[in-house]
C-alpha cells in the first residue's frame, strides 16, 4: 500500500510547531513572547489553500502553540496561508538557518 506524501509532509510541519512550543518554554522563548505579543494562525494546506487545511495558532501573548481554530480563545492578528506544508516548512528553516549566519 503507498503512503499518502500529504500526510508524510503534514508531520514535517507538526514536527516543526511542536519544536516552537518547546522553544517558547524557555527563557528566550518567553523573551519572544513579551517582545512580539500578537496571535498569529497558520494555515497549511496539502494541497491547495481552502481544502484541508491543517489550522495553528501562535499565541504570541500567552506563548502556546495548539492546532485547530477550537483551541484558540484569542483573535488571530495575523492570518498567514500557505499552499504546500513544504512551502511552509522550506521558510521556516530558511529563516532559521539565515537568523545563524
Amino acid at each position: 500500500m503507498a503512503s499518502d506524501p500529504s500526510a508524510a509532509t503534514q508531520l514535517k510541519s507538526d514536527a516543526l510547531m511542536e519544536q516552537m512550543k518547546q522553544h517558547l518554554s524557555t527563557d528566550a522563548g518567553k523573551a519572544v513572547t513579551k517582545k512580539i505579543g500578537l496571535v498569529y494562525q497558520i494555515n497549511i494546506a496539502p494541497k491547495k489553500i481552502g481544502f484541508d487545511e491543517v489550522v495553528y495558532i501562535v499565541d504570541l501573548k500567552k506563548g502556546e502553540v495548539t492546532k485547530g481554530k477550537k483551541a484558540c480563545f484569542s483573535i488571530p492578528e495575523i492570518v498567514v496561508c500557505y499552499p504546500l506544508t513544504w512551502d511552509f516548512v522550506s521558510l521556516a528553516f530558511d529563516r532559521v538557518c539565515n537568523a545563524t549566519q
